[in-house]
């Protein structure tokens, strides 16, 4: 990966699991006790909720190369392209709204597991940051 970090793209594919992991919600307000109700409401996509406009962020803030890179490496994860063809990935994804790109991918339910896969295409894996997010901080 040349414009993309691997970590940030890692940082990205775990903001999208998360994300993408959030239900309609089902009891608006409901007021009660996470412990009781299993903490179901940590699913429910709450429009207050801080992880879209986390992955809105990161995906915001990516200079145009980078972008580009991204939206190529999801569309070789998908099998639009093949890893050899990074270069007219890049150049498709940079003839698009670079505005929409953050839209474009938030919408895409399997955008975790395509970036992934694309990452994986070129060496890249988020192994060991996947591992520290599923068990969390360290005291």
């Amino acid at each position: 990966m040349r414009h993309l970090d691997p970590s940030t793209a890692c940082a990205i594919v775990l903001e999208a699991r998360a994300f993408h992991a959030k239900v309609e919600v089902v009891d608006p307000g409901s007021g009660s006790n996470p412990v009781d109700d299993d903490a179901r409401d940590v699913l429910q996509d709450d429009p207050g909720d801080p992880v879209g406009a986390d992955l809105r962020r990161l995906l915001r803030e990516l200079d145009d190369d980078a972008a580009a890179e991204l939206v190529a490496l999801f569309w070789i994860g998908r099998g639009d392209y093949a890893a050899t063809e990074l270069d007219a990935a890049m150049a498709e994804a940079r003839r698009h709204d670079r505005a929409a790109t953050p839209r474009y991918l938030v919408a895409q339910p399997l955008l975790a597991d395509f970036l992934l896969e694309g990452m994986l295409a070129f060496g890249h894996d988020c192994g060991d940051e996947e591992e520290a997010h599923l068990q969390g901080p360290r005291d």
